[in-house]
């Protein structure tokens, strides 16, 4: 059966979610029942979510990392990000039911949103917006490209509050290295990349029910001076989702 701290290792699957030691989760801010809010005001950031998403784990969010390798354009001045001290986990949030009657898992979802710092990006990602924009779809793709699944539709990009998004998506049963064996049931996954106040903001937003993936998709975001808007703004259609 796939638990919260199985949630958390795959959230943690983002390539881009390489910790800030000594760095964990935040938790909540505010609550307001249907919904809860994270903010950081240094990037100018509102989130808001689905209040039924509790935190991680933090000593297990902490625990993994990974590096992110940026696209091989030779003009952008790119390279490997560090594997230390660049990018932290703002926020980790997870859900998920008991199983049913026959057995099944249990509907599980979460949220994982991090940054990364501009020390860590190329100079000329910080200079020109072209240039940045050369790093966010690579980087938004490569989160969801996972053995046993495949892209749910090309990468889009589109406007909240004058920032450009770059989102890509994927669907499948996702295949561990160490056992070669699918999951269990249909999964979905999206990586959300976006330029915040010379910081690369990512969240990848994961579940096995189209519904509460939809549903996470919706959660809203505000960069500064507008109002909060859905993160993503249509419904995706996937397969028929496993559990009703």
């Amino acid at each position: 059966m796939r638990t919260v701290p199985g949630i958390v290792i795959a959230l943690l699957g983002l390539a881009a979610a390489a910790q800030t030691p000594g760095a964990s989760p935040a938790t909540p801010q505010a609550s307001t029942g249907s919904a809860q809010t994270y903010t950081d005001p240094e990037l100018h950031l509102t989130f808001i979510y689905p209040a039924n998403l509790k935190p991680l784990d933090a000593k297990a969010v902490a625990a993994l990392g990974h590096s992110q390798a940026f696209d091989n354009d030779p003009g952008a001045n790119t390279g490997q990000l560090q594997s230390e001290g660049c990018s932290s986990v703002l926020l980790a949030v997870g859900s998920e039911s008991a199983p049913n009657q026959s057995g099944q898992n249990g509907v599980w979802g979460g949220i994982l949103l991090t940054a990364i710092a501009p020390a860590c990006l190329p100079p000329k990602a910080l200079r020109s917006k072209g240039t940045m924009d050369g790093l966010l779809t690579p980087m938004a793709k490569a989160g969801t490209q996972i053995l046993g699944m495949m892209p749910m539709d090309k990468p889009v990009t589109y406007l909240i509050e004058e920032h450009k998004v770059h989102m890509a998506t994927a669907q499948g049963q996702p295949v561990a290295p160490t056992d070669l064996q699918p999951a269990e049931g249909t999964q979905y996954i999206a990586v959300l990349a976006v330029a915040l106040e010379e910081h690369i903001v990512l969240w990848k937003i994961e579940a096995n029910d189209l519904g509460l993936f939809n549903r996470l998709l919706s959660s809203r975001a505000d960069f500064g001076p507008g109002s909060p808007q859905p993160l993503y703004p249509l419904r995706l259609q996937g397969e028929t989702p496993p559990f009703q």
